[in-house]
Parts: C-alpha cells; structure tokens; sequence
C-alpha cells in the first residue's frame, strides 16, 4: 500500500509535460465559474475579476512545494497593485479546517477557496500537478501556466506576471 502511494505521489509531482492533463490544454481557454467551497464549507461560485489580471494558484496543504511558495504568494498579492492584479488560491484539500489554520499559521489572507471533491482540479481544469499556477488575462483567459514551486515575489515572477498584463500573450513554463 505504500508503495503504490509513493507511485502516486510521484505521478503527481513529475507528471510529463506533454501528456494530456499537463495544464498545457488550458491555454486560450476562459476560466468561469468554478464550483467551489468558500473557508467555511459553503459553496461558492468563482469566475476571476473582471479587468484583473488573475495568478490562480492551485495547491494543496500535504503538498510541500506548495507549502513552500505560500508565503511568497502573500508577499506577491501584498506588492500588487489590487486595482489591477488578485492572487487567489485553490486548495485540494478535503478539511476546510485544516486549509484555514494552514493559512492563518503564515498569515495567508488572500483569496483562497476549496476544491474538496477535487473535481475542479481534476476534471474540470484536468490539472496533473500541484503546485500548478495559472495567469489569467483580465479577461479571464489562460494566458500562462506555472508548474511547480515558485518565488513568486521575485524580480522574475513578478516580470513575468506583469508582462503577461501587458500582452496577454500565451504561453507556458515549466
């Protein structure tokens, strides 16, 4: 049993970058609303701000790269310019309590909501790996998609970010 969990963890985290499901196919497309759960377990309805670039971070609290670019996260939707950008989380997580005192133990206040049935991630965005960030135009159009831990207060990812604002170009790294 451990065994196939080990296998599992790691077709999680080094999933191929060209297999379908590799966040690659959600390029050009419009995210709009997502069936979630707010921190409190209630459902809510997510679609990114209109006129907002949006850096839609999907992670979960038992994922370590995850855990790790959190705080660089807040730091990055601390430095933004709230007019025009909003950082918002995703958590595939099933506990709503566990994601709260998660982010209360980092001081985490932006946005962040529950995939607790992991359909979203999974099925609907078909997403393979965690951390897996996506930048959206202010349009809500998939413009970027980031695997893996990030830096994101960074000198690059905060280039990167803005220059996605700027020309709301396609593209993908890794």
């Amino acid at each position: 049993m451990l065994l196939v969990s080990l296998v599992g963890m790691m077709l999680l985290f080094f999933w191929p970058e060209d297999e379908p499901g590799s966040a690659e196919h959600l390029l050009g497309q419009t995210v709009v609303d997502l069936p979630l759960l707010d921190l409190k377990g209630e459902p809510v309805s997510y679609s990114p701000a209109e006129g907002k670039v949006t850096v839609l971070n999907l992670w979960a609290t038992w994922c370590p790269p995850c855990r790790e670019e959190m705080p660089s996260l807040q730091r990055l939707a601390d430095e933004l310019d709230s007019k025009k950008y909003q950082v918002v989380g995703i958590a595939m997580d099933h506990d709503d309590h566990l994601v709260r005192e998660f982010l209360g133990e980092r001081d985490v206040v932006f946005l962040n909501l529950l995939d607790a049935t992991n359909d979203v991630i999974n099925d609907t965005l078909l997403v393979q790996a965690l951390p897996s960030t996506l930048i959206l135009n202010e349009q809500g159009v998939v413009v970027d998609v980031i695997l893996g831990g990030r830096e994101w207060d960074s000198a690059e990812s905060r280039s990167l970010i803005e220059k996605q604002a700027l020309h709301n170009q396609i593209s993908k790294r890794q």
